[in-house]
This record gives C-alpha cells, sequence and structure tokens, in this order.
C-alpha cells in the first residue's frame, strides 16, 4: 500500500513537472515508461532501467524530473558506477525536492562518497592504460610505415640493380647466375637476393649452385694453332664455392665429383682435387683404380700413368700427401688394398715380378723382394694374416699390424715350405710341413700332434681325428 502511494504521488510530481511545457499524450508516454522503469529497477535490470530513462529525456524536450533524475542516480550507485552517479547527483541536487527524494539521496549519498574515489583511481589508472595502447598502436603503424618505407625504396633500388644485367638466373641456395653483354663477349657472375654482386661478373659461362655448395665456372682459351690447323678448343672448366673461393682453377676439360672428391680431366689424361681446393695429383694419370678409407680413417686413391701405379693419402688438414712417390714417381706395376671386414689395414704392391706390403700409411713394410703374397682372414677373432713366400719357397705369416709371428706366439718360421691353415668358432690351427715330414704347433694355447702324411692336405681320417679331439668345429680347411 506505502508503494502504491509512493507511486501516485511520483506520478502527481510528474504531472506538475511537465505539466506546463507537454501535451496530454506525451505525458502519459512518461508515465507509461517512469512505470516501467521502476518495475525495472526492483527487478534488478538496470541497463533497462537508464534504456526507459532516456526513452523519457527524449520525450521531455530537455525537462528535467526529479523523481526520474532520482531513479536514474540510484540506478547508477547500483551498478557501481560512482563518478556517473555523482554526476547526475550534482544535477539532482538543484532541483526541487520532496522529502521522500532527500530520505533516499542521504543512504546514496554516503555510498558514492565512499567509493567514488577507489574508482577515480580505477578509471585514471584505465585512461592511462588506454592512453598507453593507443600511444603503442601509433608507435606501432608509425614503424609499420617505415618499414614499408624502407621495403619501397629497398625494391627500388634492387630493380635498378637488377636493371643493370642483361639476364638474372633462378636462385639456388641465395645466390643467382647474372649476364651482362659486352662487345666481344659476355661475362657472368654472382648476385645475392638483393641483387647485390657477391661473386664479380669475370666468367665466359658459369652453372647454377648444387646443394654440395659449389658451381661451375669457365673461361674461353682462345683459338689454336695444332699441326698447322686452325682450332677453337671448348672453354676450359673450374669450380667455385659460395664465397667465390676457386676451388679447381679452370683448366679442365671435364670435373666430376666422387665420394666428396673432385675428379678432374685435361687432354684425357686425370687428377684428383679436395673438397677445400687441394690438389691432390695433377691431371697426368691415365686410369683410376679405387679410392677408399683405411683402418685409421685415411682416404686414399690408386691411380696409374703408363701402367705404373701410384698410392696417394689424403691426410688429416687436407693437405695432399703423395706417399709412394719414389724417383720415377710412379713406380708400382700393382698395388691392391689388404682389407678384412671392409677395412684396409695395408697394401700388396707389385715390381716386376715381386711383390711387397706397405702399411695402411703407405710406409713399406717389406720391399719388393717375395714371390707372393695371400691374405687370410680369421673371422672368429678377428686377426688378418697374410703369407709370404720368398724366392726359395720359404713361407712365413705376418698378422694385421705387419708383425712377424714367431717363437712362443705361435710362430712359423721360414724353414717350412708348406703351411695348411683352418679356423673355427672356437679355435685356430696351424699345420706345418717341411717335404714329407710334419710337425706339431701351437697356436693360441692348443697342442696338436697328427700322423705322418704325404700331402698338405689332411686325410679324410686325419680330418677325423682332429674333429675328434675338438679342434675342429664346423670349420673349413684349405691352403694358401
Amino acid at each position: 500500500m506505502k508503494n502504491i502511494l509512493f507511486i501516485l504521488i511520483a506520478l502527481c510530481t510528474l504531472q506538475y513537472s511537465y505539466g506546463q511545457k507537454l501535451d496530454n499524450k506525451t505525458k502519459n508516454k512518461i508515465r507509461v515508461k517512469y512505470i516501467t522503469a521502476k518495475d525495472f529497477y526492483t527487478n534488478k535490470e538496470y541497463y533497462k532501467v537508464l534504456t526507459k530513462i532516456g526513452e523519457i529525456e527524449g520525450l521531455s524536450n530537455g525537462v528535467k524530473s526529479a523523481n526520474v533524475q532520482n531513479l536514474k542516480v540510484k540506478t547508477y550507485v547500483d551498478l557501481e558506477e560512482f563518478i556517473t552517479a555523482q554526476e547526475e547527483l550534482d544535477i539532482l541536487q538543484e532541483m526541487n525536492l520532496s522529502s521522500k527524494i532527500i530520505e533516499e539521496m542521504a543512504k546514496y549519498t554516503v555510498t558514492i562518497e565512499d567509493n567514488i574515489e577507489i574508482e577515480r583511481q580505477e578509471a585514471a589508472v584505465l585512461k592511462w592504460e588506454e592512453e598507453k595502447r593507443v600511444r603503442a598502436e601509433e608507435a606501432a603503424e608509425k614503424e609499420r610505415l617505415r618499414v614499408d618505407e624502407e621495403k619501397r625504396l629497398a625494391d627500388e633500388k634492387r630493380e635498378i640493380r637488377r636493371s643493370k644485367f642483361d639476364y638474372v638466373g633462378e636462385f639456388h641456395f641465395g645466390l643467382a647466375i647474372v649476364r651482362v653483354k659486352g662487345k666481344s663477349r659476355n661475362i657472368f657472375g654472382y648476385v645475392n637476393e638483393d641483387y647485390e654482386i657477391v661473386i664479380p661478373l669475370q666468367y665466359e659461362s658459369a652453372g647454377k649452385f648444387s646443394k654440395s655448395g659449389f658451381a661451375y665456372i669457365s673461361k674461353d682459351v682462345g683459338p689454336r694453332i695444332i699441326d698447322g690447323e686452325f682450332h677453337l678448343p671448348k672453354p676450359k672448366k673450374g669450380l667455385i664455392d659460395r664465397t667465390g673461393k676457386v676451388i679447381v682453377p679452370m683448366l679442365y676439360d671435364k670435373i666430376g665429383m666422387h665420394k666428396g672428391n673432385f675428379h678432374v680431366v685435361k687432354d684425357g689424361l686425370i687428377g684428383i682435387y679436395t673438397d677445400k681446393g687441394i690438389k691432390l695429383m695433377d691431371a697426368i694419370c691415365d686410369s683410376f683404380y679405387e679410392s677408399s678409407i683405411t683402418k685409421n680413417g685415411t682416404e686414399y686413391f690408386i691411380l696409374a700413368k703408363e701402367g705404373k701405379q701410384i698410392l696417394i693419402h689424403k691426410v688429416v688438414g687436407n693437405s695432399g700427401s703423395i706417399i709412394s712417390q719414389g724417383n720415377s714417381g710412379f713406380i708400382y706395376d700393382d698395388i691392391k688394398p689388404l682389407k678384412s671386414k671392409n677395412k684396409t689395414f695395408g697394401f700388396r704392391v707389385k715390381y716386376g715380378a715381386l711383390y711387397g706390403i706397405l702399411d695402411q700409411n703407405g710406409e713399406e713394410v717389406l720391399n719388393c723382394l717375395y714371390n707372393k703374397i695371400t691374405m687370410q682372414d680369421d673371422d672368429s677373432e678377428q686377426t688378418y694374416f697374410y703369407r709370404v713366400e720368398s724366392t726359395f719357397g720359404d713361407q712365413t705369416l705376418y698378422n694385421s699390424n705387419h708383425e712377424l709371428v714367431s717363437g712362443e706366439k705361435n710362430g712359423v718360421p721360414y724353414e717350412y715350405n708348406h703351411i695348411l691353415w683352418t679356423q673355427n668358432e672356437y679355435t685356430g690351427i696351424v699345420i706345418l710341413y717341411a717335404g714329407k715330414s710334419k710337425y706339431e704347433c701351437s697356436f693360441r694355447g692348443t697342442q696338436f700332434n697328427l700322423d705322418d702324411c704325404e700331402s698338405k692336405d689332411l686325410t679324410k681320417e686325419e680330418k677325423k681325428q682332429a674333429k675328434k679331439n675338438g679342434w675342429i668345429k664346423k670349420s673349413w680347411w684349405t691352403t694358401f
């Protein structure tokens, strides 16, 4: 009943406030909207309250009602927008107020005063953050414009630089071939992606850079008179890296890559360069036989010239060193690597009809004085042996360290003219012969003594006896 009475009083006050300036239709619309706004306020639908108040103020042509203004202040207080509430309260305080409004004002004024400073501080922080955001956006926009301008100027400069070339190739690994036409010849070089010259234009032709980091270049060697006839040779090729460093000079007809090194050909002869530009062998060889790795990791090459072979090692530090070169350079008739488990631990060399041994570094272990050198691989112990037979028919064994195996170390002295070898997964056996006599041998701690036999191959009975004694298991037998 009390609330109904208050609404009636408020409506009468609204009638008085708007009575002089508004027609009845407008007044009634205002009354309806005010009642609706009050209902929204009761239901705590505060934004709907403010919407209705806005509609009322639109209809009133600027005429203020104390009741409407009071409702507006209370709504902002409940929304905890205390700064706005204080601004609206200042307007309300200049109006003719009823005692009821005064009583309500006394309550929410305390709330406004208690909270407005906190909100002002928060508003100041929000304002500072907003100003900071705006400044950051302005700075970012300014930087974007600067970058765009720099890019525009850079693009203009790139196009100016690009226009100086008659030809620009595709980019490969950051570099492209460029060409400038001259009166007598064209010249080629390389540019980066900004069309800046990084390798000067100085070549008659140039190729794109490969994944390995090298490119072919060439120069014109000019016309020649050969046997009284005019010849125009093909340009000589070379190689450069991405810095422009010459890896292989422009002297060769062909260049090919093999296992990280370059094989060059000049007038049909072969040479070798490393990928660092070190010349291991000039183009004087007519054959290339092999390249591989020794047991200690050193790379080697076997080449030949006029039927004589040479061994070259590519030593640490990428500095080439010719190991087996004698007074005449190419001195061997044949060079064969001694390998076990695909590892080279030495080389068998032939000079004339005789054989010798080089270690894996190319140093002579045995001079070329022997009729025959053969190799045996003992897989079970990973110990490798080769047999040497002298011109007198004497035989002996060496291990993979090129040490003579002798004495209590399972020695095989020279006086034996036959050696029979076996291996198995448990032990190894060496049987020695001198004519028809057979000698016992201690080999890896195994002692054995078999009956005499006339052949260097064991008889079936001897094999049976050896197997019974445990000397042969899953074995094979052979002579050198």
